[in-house]
């Protein structure tokens, strides 16, 4: 190796200042200390529980709230209360949560958690998906609170 690779290797190891750095494995941040990425892919557009039973009004409050958890950690949500926060509840029903993972248009896994999410407090308004790490993949709209007892 020469002395200018030698040289461009240590400055690499090095932040601005000249203090070594530590390894890049130390950097790596959990899914829980990042902001959700949420993905509307899987969600119907044609369907009961899609964009097209959403009245104009019922879209501005699903994307107030997708926004404002846009926001937050993971783990900031996971400690907002269900109903009058920012948080969510995970579908216990056994029952419901198989006939929901059959209508999904996106494959869950049995272990696969529900996460429903009060789109706005005081109101029956949910929004039903899934996360996979950072992303959140709404699969269900629910505008009218009909998709399961609460």
């Amino acid at each position: 190796m020469t002395k200018s690779k030698r040289r461009n290797k240590r400055l690499k190891d090095r932040d601005s200042q000249g203090k070594k750095l530590a390894p890049r494995q130390s950097l790596r941040i959990s899914d829980d200390d990042k902001k959700p990425l949420f993905s509307l892919e899987y969600i119907g557009v044609n369907t009961k529980y899609g964009l097209k039973s959403c009245q104009v009004e019922d879209k501005a409050i699903f994307l107030e709230a997708i926004h404002k958890r846009s926001d937050l950690t993971w783990k900031q949500i996971k400690n907002e209360p269900f109903k009058n926060g920012l948080g969510f509840e995970l579908l216990k029903d056994r029952k419901l949560n198989m006939k929901l993972r059959r209508m999904a248009r996106k494959k869950l896994t049995e272990d696969a958690k529900i996460r429903v999410f009060c789109a706005k407090s005081r109101t029956k308004r949910r929004m039903l998906g899934e996360r996979d790490g950072q992303i959140f993949y709404i699969l269900f709209l629910d505008p009218c609170g009909e998709i399961y007892e609460h």
